[in-house]
């Protein structure tokens, strides 16, 4: 479902409204108010209403589509006409058969609503309540009737089905109403997302929602969300001073759902339409594997702490990750790891966008072990830290992290981490300040096979190592990153901040000092078998070490197409002739812990390029097989020369005429002549304009 598909629904006791001590002032009721505006909410349930003209007041202030209910008890239903159609009100009836010893009256009677939202056919009841705040006899007795009372109306078929019970229930849920109102199975306690304390200056969690089974399927979150004073600006004491001891509680309710639900869990074959709905009823928090269909998904996930599989239904088809994906539409981080998940925890095969909040835009990994693969990072933001990716510290591989931007760190931001990070490009972000491609605090990252094209920032367009960080990059490509001030391609900076760089490229970057890389207050950087323009002098020092070592060369690395005006085309493959053909150290690869090619052994070298072509390969035809310079491996046999003469020709368009228009596992298929990135599996067109543009090379 659409936002436009939903609305929310919200519970909040506003603690002794119109009779506090001392009395709200009028600048209090106006931030009420505004406060009321910024929860985008449809019907608000609220308690403690005491005084209705001050309830007029704040209604008043919402604007002229918004409508309330109060009716002389202190339960009231506030709703906006532009979301909503209030098609029946009433005031809920006293207790039934109450003990003898208590009056037989609700503590503040409740109030129930009946609703249609704008544009929606089915209608919903909402039912807001305030249970006894110290007995917990006549709490019992009011889920008692309470739960008679619903089962009452699904009896009715003249009453929808869909009712949500919520309020101040004044009791835990080892405390009554909670056993009475769970003694069948109609009514669901939704969790809270984010902890269940309702109260700002305690401990209690009192403020609850309750749902008939038949709106599960509707919730995009199977719990509901507290908003805390930390969501906002104020402490907690200037929460309650100025609006209540109590925090509101919200819920999204979805009114209409598409035709059919896309999202299973494949361990236990249930079928759900959201996302979020299928992680919150994996119960076991282990071993679970939910297939994502192709659709766009409107929602905020989180994990939670569970070790499970979250996939779309082909990770490897990128046609498949295009078409399956989850949009946070500004309201938060789109992934939210807790950081307890290891890395049996994995997220493959989506696009994620529309992410914004203040720290990790597209995915808030808070230190989390999990791993996220084949997946598309694009157009998130945050205020603070990491745009694409906050605090990850599992495996991140044949990922795209482009066009995201933030404070820090407008890709990926690390903190007191050690990520292994394999076969990413990263492409387009943005910084204010430092690390437009990726920024690391006291963090060691591993960066293998990457690139850096595109990323800008004041300080380390494409990368930024601050803070006692020692990242290892190895075979990655810098170029056509930028800074304002210093270090276009990489920035080291602090004492205890070694970076290790070998096999790499960095050609083309631009920075006020340091095009390539900048040093800063005692940083060391040890470069080996690197093409850096500019050689060593080329790299702005100021108070660090550079290790120069062995194999590092300063010549024109010849891209295929490096200087493209449309960013997104550039091509940083390596032409025939290039001198980072077989110019590196085989011995410097680091171990394959991502394990890109799915053999099970991650203490191997690892054996792929950026392409997932071979690793390691003899590029330059002279019987020495030589890894190469970058995040590309260049071989003949990839532009189309299945002979092996070391060139493209009549005797290669032979092989190629052969397995033409064969697919893996018929008899004339030849694996070799899968040339199209990605490589597909069939031999046609793709293949055959790959061929084309590389006819006649090396004669």
């Amino acid at each position: 479902p659409t936002p436009e598909d939903q609305i929310r629904i919200v519970c909040w006791n506003i603690e002794f409204l119109g009779q506090r001590n001392p009395p709200r002032t009028q600048e209090q009721l106006d931030a009420i108010a505004e406060r009321i505006l910024t929860f985008d909410a449809a019907v608000l349930a609220l308690q403690e209403i005491t005084v209705s003209s001050v309830l007029a007041d704040i209604r008043s202030q919402l604007g002229p589509s918004w409508q309330v209910y109060h009716g002389g008890v202190e339960n009231a239903l506030l709703y906006d006409e532009d979301k909503v159609e209030m098609l029946s009100v009433e005031i809920m009836s006293n207790l039934s058969n109450p003990p003898t010893s208590y009056p037989g009256v609700w503590h503040r009677r409740p109030v129930s609503g009946v609703f249609r939202p704008i544009g929606g056919t089915e209608s919903f009841r909402v039912i807001g309540i305030h249970c006894h705040w110290s007995n917990n006899t006549i709490r019992a007795q009011e889920g008692i009737w309470l739960r008679s009372k619903i089962i009452e109306l699904l009896e009715d078929p003249n009453e929808p089905n869909d009712i949500i019970l919520l309020g101040d229930l004044n009791g835990e849920p080892n405390n009554s109403p909670h056993a009475e109102l769970q003694a069948g199975d109609e009514l669901l306690l939704l969790p809270k997302e984010n902890g269940e304390v309702t109260h700002v200056n305690g401990s209690s969690k009192i403020d609850w929602f309750y749902v008939t089974t038949p709106v599960i399927d509707k919730l995009p979150k199977y719990s509901t969300f507290v908003i805390r004073p930390g969501h906002y600006d104020e402490t907690s004491g200037e929460f309650d001073a100025t609006y209540s001891d109590h925090l509101p509680v919200f819920s999204n309710y979805a009114f209409i759902l598409p035709a059919e639900k896309s999202v299973e869990n494949l361990t236990t074959g249930q079928n759900y339409y959201f996302i979020q709905h299928a992680i919150d009823l994996a119960y076991s928090n282990s071993g679970h594997v939910i297939e994502v269909g192709e659709s766009v998904y409107h929602e905020n996930i989180n994990l939670h702490g569970k070790n499970i599989l979250v996939r779309s239904t082909n990770p490897d088809d990128m046609s498949v990750v295009k078409g399956t994906v989850i949009d946070g539409n500004g309201m938060g981080s789109v992934v939210t790891f807790s950081g307890d998940e290891d890395a049996s925890c994995s997220l493959s095969g989506f696009t994620i966008t529309g992410g914004n909040s203040q720290d990790g835009g597209g995915i808030k990994g808070n230190g989390t072990g999990a791993s996220i693969s084949n997946c598309i990072v694009t157009g998130n933001s945050a205020a603070g830290w990491g745009g694409g990716i906050y605090r990850f510290n599992g495996i991140i591989s044949d990922c795209l992290i482009s066009g995201n931007s933030a404070d820090y760190g407008g890709g990926m931001y690390n903190n007191s981490g050690s990520p292994t990070v394999a076969n990413c490009t990263f492409n387009g972000n943005i910084a204010t300040n430092f690390g437009g491609g990726m920024y690391n605090w006291s963090s060691s990252p591993t960066v293998t096979n990457c690139t850096f094209s595109g990323n800008s920032a004041d300080y380390g367009g494409g990368m930024s190592n601050r803070g006692c960080s020692s990242p290892t990059v190895t075979n990655c490509t810098f170029s056509g990153n930028s800074a304002s001030t210093d270090g276009g391609g990489m920035l080291n900076v602090g004492s205890a901040s070694i970076q290790t760089v070998t096999n790499c490229i960095l050609w083309g970057n631009t920075a006020s000092d340091g095009n390539e890389i900048a040093l800063f207050s005692s940083s060391t950087i040890d470069v080996n078998y690197c093409d850096v323009q500019g050689g060593q002098a080329g790299i702005y020092n100021d108070g660090g070490t550079i290790n120069w070592g062995s194999g590092n060369i300063d010549a024109d690395p010849m891209f295929f197409d490096a200087l493209n005006p449309d960013p997104n085309l550039r091509d940083y493959h390596l032409q025939p002739g290039s001198p980072c053909i077989d110019a590196g150290d085989n011995t410097a690869l680091p171990a394959d812990t991502a394990d890109l090619d799915n053999d099970g052994n991650t203490a191997e070298p690892i054996p792929y390029d950026l392409d997932e072509h071979p690793r390691i390969v003899d590029g330059d035809c002279n019987s020495t097989e030589i890894v190469d310079m970058g995040a590309y491996e260049f071989a003949w046999i990839y532009l189309g020369d299945f002979a092996g003469g070391c060139d493209v020709d009549f005797k290669d368009f032979a092989v190629f005429a052969l397995a033409w228009l064969t697919e893996d596992g018929e008899g004339q298929y030849n694996p070799a002549c899968d040339i199209s990135l990605p490589a597909d599996s069939f031999i046609d067109e793709k293949d055959l304009e790959v061929f084309a543009e590389n006819w006649l090379l090396g004669r």
